[in-house]
């Protein structure tokens, strides 16, 4: 799953937990990952919901419903209706145009005067909805010819194509979207391919637990887990949790840890 600007990165939301903002399993901001999961294990595509769900039991989480994803819902609403659609940027123009017109939600101030102490201070207005939807167009990963793919496309509607004048055409902000996130993803696959490739050149011809490809496949994909995260999510023992992790640490694909510590995996430097 292709996490790369959520849940937390421009959500919307006033704080801002900065570099670490992509890495979904050890955040701090447990509700707000629990919240995420929950909305796209319903409205994702399967593939999105599974992996969504598979991260909410490893982390013994149940689900959630919460207003806070009310903009994601109309946003996607206004995609549906328009599709199935052969022109992508075509498609995302239109779903802008609604948007602006018609959702107030996602309009993104300018900078708002404020007084205090006798003195007057400029500060940016608050943040439009533009994470709701980039999420939304997340869900459909067919707009772009990738019918049930395994992956979510992040960061397709930037917040510059909902400013009262953006800089550039709405057409061409699109297009720059849509190409960077083609890129993050290819180069997330480039490296979960690599990871995986090397996960079973070390598991190869070593005695280790059937399970240990599934279970670095996991860390892979969602990232650290502990030995109690990694039991729940394929549905094993603590015992054999713990001899997968034992394997793992012998075929050096994550760093010995300590009894209660994440396994942290470590991939090739090749």
């Amino acid at each position: 799953m292709h996490i790369r600007d959520f849940p937390f990165e421009n959500m919307g939301l006033e704080h801002n937990p900065g570099l670490d903002a992509g890495e979904l399993m050890r955040s701090w901001y447990a509700e707000e990952r629990r919240d995420f999961l929950s909305w796209v294990s319903r409205r994702g595509p399967p593939p999105l919901a599974h992996a969504a769900r598979l991260a909410l039991t490893a982390k013994a989480a149940s689900e959630s419903f919460t207003s806070a994803y009310a903009p994601a819902e109309r946003a996607l609403e206004r995609l549906d209706a328009l599709l199935p659609a052969r022109d992508p940027i075509a498609t995302l123009g239109a779903l802008v145009e609604q948007l602006r017109a018609e959702e107030i939600d996602f309009l993104e101030g300018g900078s708002e005067v404020h007084e205090f102490g006798g003195a007057t201070f400029d500060r940016p207005a608050p943040r439009g909805a533009a994470w709701a939807a980039s999420l939304a167009l997340a869900m459909r990963p067919q707009l772009f010819g990738l019918g049930a793919a395994p992956l979510a496309l992040a960061g397709l509607m930037p917040r510059s194509v909902f400013r009262s004048e953006p800089e550039e055409p709405v057409v061409a902000l699109l297009r720059a979207a849509a190409c960077s996130a083609a890129h993050w993803a290819g180069q997330d696959l480039h490296v979960l391919h690599k990871g995986l490739e090397h996960g079973l050149e070390r598991l190869s011809g070593r005695y280790a637990s059937s399970r240990a490809p599934g279970a670095w496949g996991l860390l892979l994909g969602l990232g650290a887990l502990t030995r109690a995260e990694l039991a729940r999510a394929l549905d094993v023992t603590a015992r054999t949790a713990s001899q997968i992790a034992l394997a793992l640490v012998e075929a050096k694909l994550v760093a010995p840890p300590a009894s209660e510590r994440p396994l942290q995996p470590v991939m090739s430097r090749c």
